[in-house]
């Protein structure tokens, strides 16, 4: 076995230390999958999905319009779809505010749409964008596997009360729900989504 130094890159992710600890960025892939689809012009999307956006299948429009509009057809390559798709799945290691809107664009891995795919770039011009500007998640934003049980029975001996949180306050709407642009920016600020190259004054 041989010492190959400290980790700098592994799969995708580019590992950097700090006094605050290890800082693990994806700018690379994601700067990669920019310059794939050709995406390096146009300006970021502020939300992954526009608000209120409805995806729909093509069964589903044969069902409400009797046809599939010629607009919105089926792919012709459905593995370049899928391919994507796949690649955003990866993203969402780093990035859990695209997690909702790759989970809604994976449902249509088996027949994808001209309007899936231009939703898939969409989160491509959201994310990867924004991942490729350096910003990080601290080490308050890992998932924290607790036991609901535990939790339960801290309730039940009043260790622990539970309170009501605002509906602009859930977070995870961030993680179920495509929002408007300044709810978004307000929990990602919440879940605390850093730019390490522009540092707040």
């Amino acid at each position: 076995m041989k010492d190959l130094g400290e980790l700098k890159y592994f799969l995708g992710i580019e590992f950097s230390r700090s006094q605050e600890g290890i800082v693990m960025c994806q700018k690379k892939y994601a700067l990669e999958l920019v310059s794939e689809l050709g995406l390096a012009g146009p300006k970021p999307a502020a939300t992954p999905l526009e608000f209120n956006h409805k995806l729909t299948s093509i069964e589903y429009d044969k069902q409400i319009t009797g046809a599939s509009s010629a607009d919105d057809r089926e792919l012709e390559d459905k593995g370049g779809y899928q391919r994507l798709v796949g690649r955003l799945l990866y993203l969402t290691l780093k990035r859990p505010d695209i997690a909702f809107v790759v989970l809604v664009l994976s449902q249509y891995m088996h027949a994808p749409k001209v309007s899936h795919m231009e939703a898939a770039q969409r989160v491509v011009s959201k994310a990867a964008m924004q991942i490729a500007a350096h910003p990080i998640f601290h080490e308050r934003t890992k998932h924290i596997d607790i036991d609901c049980h535990f939790l339960r029975e801290k309730l039940v001996q009043g260790l622990i009360e539970t309170q009501y949180v605002k509906t602009t306050e859930q977070l995870a709407d961030l993680l179920t729900k495509s929002l408007c642009k300044p709810q978004h920016e307000y929990l990602l600020d919440k879940l605390g989504m850093k730019d390490v190259f522009h540092p707040s004054t």
